[in-house]
């Protein structure tokens, strides 16, 4: 038991050093296209040629925005499996010495820590658990944003005010495709997750 013990908190502790990677990577990739963009913009070039470029370049990053945060999602679901794992063991040691679970600081029940179905909880205290998505799902709405205010204004060069409007509207669609994701793929291992020792106020 120690040993499964210890190989789920191994795989947790891979699991946050691998996020924190891959979102530094697409932050980094993020920053460099924007000064790519930039002296993009800069060119003296054909409107059609401009139009390639800029879309080229939004297309590539949202959609390594988008496998980011798919990946952030399944990270952030498993450290919490491994994590609800990690509580069954110490209920296993409890069970077995009833006298030694008032000197365990973390819980004995395998529905905590919870697999919320919401993208934002600003009354979560486990903000390393859930934080990355939201983080990767706010910065792949403003790159749809801005691609489309840019590419609305060069290929329809119609007025800042409808460029902003269409902004609006990816942003908003943006946010809701990456939501309904979570949603699902939360929803779908809970439903997949059996619980054996729920706490006395279950909430999964």
């Amino acid at each position: 038991m120690l040993a499964e013990y210890n190989t789920l908190r191994e795989l947790r502790q891979s699991l946050d050093t691998v996020g924190e990677n891959r979102v530094n990577f697409f932050l980094a990739t993020a920053s460099g296209s924007v000064v790519g963009l930039a002296l993009i913009n800069q060119l003296s070039v054909q409107v059609e040629i401009l139009f390639f470029l800029n879309g080229a370049v939004f297309v590539g990053l949202f959609s390594l925005g988008l496998i980011t945060f798919a990946r952030m999602v399944e990270r952030s679901v498993n450290i919490i499996l491994f994590t609800r794992g990690m509580n069954r063991i110490r209920r296993y040691f409890s069970d077995r010495h009833p006298a030694i679970e008032r000197y365990l600081w973390l819980p004995v029940y395998d529905d905590k820590p919870s697999l919320k179905a919401t993208l934002f909880d600003f009354k979560a205290r486990r903000w390393s658990l859930t934080g990355l998505p939201p983080m990767v799902a706010i910065i792949n709405s403003i790159i749809t944003t801005v691609g489309s205010v840019i590419l609305a204004r060069i290929a329809l060069n119609i007025v800042i005010e409808w460029s902003l409007i269409i902004g609006v509207g990816a942003f908003l669609l943006a946010m809701t495709f990456q939501y309904r994701y979570y949603s699902n793929r939360v929803q779908a291992k809970r439903q997949s997750t059996l619980i054996n020792f729920p706490s006395p106020q279950k909430v999964k």
